[in-house]
């Protein structure tokens, strides 16, 4: 029998972008650069990545890369007690979401949305 496995390899590079006014508009803005060939990864990016550990971190906007704040008020658990999910926002762009735990921090991909309620291409439950 043969099977198929998908390997996804998540390489990371922050921009700056100006004469916008929405994190969904700079995230747009900055797909279409990437799309044309405007935005390519240079060997100073290279020197920056990060082997070791996963793309989002923990109390990081995995939007903008900003400090995130929490609502420990809805924390919500799996049922199970090995995790659960705790709702954030960030202050800086206004996107939402929850980080999700396995006992350990183990993404943002819970329901991240920018200011406005859309969801994050890529970022939805599971």
């Amino acid at each position: 029998m043969k099977l198929k496995v998908r390997i996804v390899e998540v390489l990371e590079r922050v921009v700056e972008v100006e004469g916008v006014s929405t994190a969904k508009e700079a995230a747009e803005r900055v797909r279409a650069d990437y799309k044309n060939g405007d935005i390519v990864l240079t060997t100073d990016d290279l020197s920056r990545i990060d082997f070791c550990s996963p793309a989002d971190k923990e109390g990081v906007c995995p939007v903008c890369g900003c400090e995130i704040e929490y609502n420990y008020n809805e924390v919500e658990s799996d049922g199970k007690g090995s995790g659960g999910t705790t709702p954030w926002f960030c202050p800086h762009c206004g996107a939402t979401g929850k980080e999700g735990y396995d006992d350990v921090f183990d993404g943002h991909h819970y329901d991240v949305q920018y200011e406005d309620g859309t969801p994050v291409p890529g970022r939805g439950a599971y």
